[in-house]
C-alpha cells in the first residue's frame, strides 16, 4: 500500500487523525513532512506523542479547523485519512476534499473500515450503537468505483481493494470483558489465509496523479 512511497522532501497531511500516530509513521519510516489537519487538537497532547516517539518539538503540524471549512492554498504530496469517511452522509464531497488538498504530482490514501463482514458481524451483535455512527455505503466497493469513476481525468490511476489480514475489534467501554476477549479471537482468526470481503478489516482507495514506480 506505501512501500513505493518515499517521501522525503515532500508533504503529507492527514485528515481527521488526531493524536497522531499516522503522522509519526509517516515521518519516522518514509520521511513526510507532516501535518495534522482535524476540528479539535490538544497540543499537549501532540507534544507527548512527539516526545514518545522521539520527534522534536513541532514535528507534527497542526491545523485545528473544519476540513469543510479550510480555506488554504497549501497542496499536499500525500493526503491521508484513516477511520474518517464512514462518518459522512455525503461521501463523494468528503473524497473531493481529499483531492482538492493534493498537489500536481500527489496521491491520495484513505483507509475505511470494513464492517460489511464478519467485523461488521460483530458490530451488530455486540455494539449495534456503535455501528449506527458510520455510514455503510461506503463500504460498498460499486459504489466507490461509481464516485471515483469522476477522477478517472484527474488522476493517473485508481485502485479500490480490501485491504489486511482478517481481523476484528470492539469499542473498549470500561471494563468489559468482552472486547478483550473479541481481541483474543482476533489474533486467532489473523492467523487464516483468507482475505477479501468477508475477511478484510479495511478498505483502501488509492489515487495517484502519476503512476507509482513498479
Amino acid at each position: 500500500m506505501v512501500k513505493d512511497l518515499n517521501g522525503k522532501g515532500k508533504r503529507f497531511i492527514e485528515l481527521g487523525g488526531f493524536p497522531g500516530y499516522h503522522c509519526v509513521f509517516f515521518h519516522k519510516y518514509l520521511g513526510y513532512d507532516v501535518s495534522l489537519l482535524d476540528y479539535y487538537i490538544n497540543r499537549e497532547i501532540i507534544a507527548r506523542v512527539e516526545e514518545i516517539n522521539g520527534l522534536r518539538s513541532g514535528t507534527i503540524k497542526v491545523i485545528e479547523a473544519d476540513v469543510f471549512n479550510l480555506h488554504s492554498s497549501e497542496k499536499y504530496d500525500l493526503v491521508f485519512s484513516a477511520g474518517l469517511v464512514e462518518h459522512f452522509q455525503d461521501i463523494p464531497l468528503i473524497i473531493q476534499r481529499h483531492t482538492e488538498l493534493t498537489s500536481d504530482e500527489g496521491t491520495v490514501l484513505i483507509l475505511i473500515p470494513n464492517f460489511l463482514g464478519i467485523n461488521g458481524m460483530v458490530q451488530r451483535l455486540f455494539d449495534k450503537e456503535n455501528l449506527k455512527k458510520h455510514n455503510l455505503e461506503c463500504m460498498k466497493l460499486e459504489k466507490l468505483k461509481q464516485i471515483l469513476s469522476a477522477y478517472k481525468n484527474s488522476f493517473d490511476e485508481i485502485q479500490i481493494f480490501y485491504y489486511g489480514k482478517p481481523m476484528i475489534w470492539l469499542e473498549q467501554k470500561g471494563k468489559n470483558f468482552l472486547p478483550r476477549m473479541i481481541k483474543l479471537i482476533s489474533l486467532f482468526i489473523g492467523l487464516l489465509p483468507f482475505r477479501g470481503k468477508w475477511f478484510s478489516p479495511y478498505i483502501c482507495i488509492r489515487m495517484d496523479k502519476q503512476k507509482p514506480l513498479q
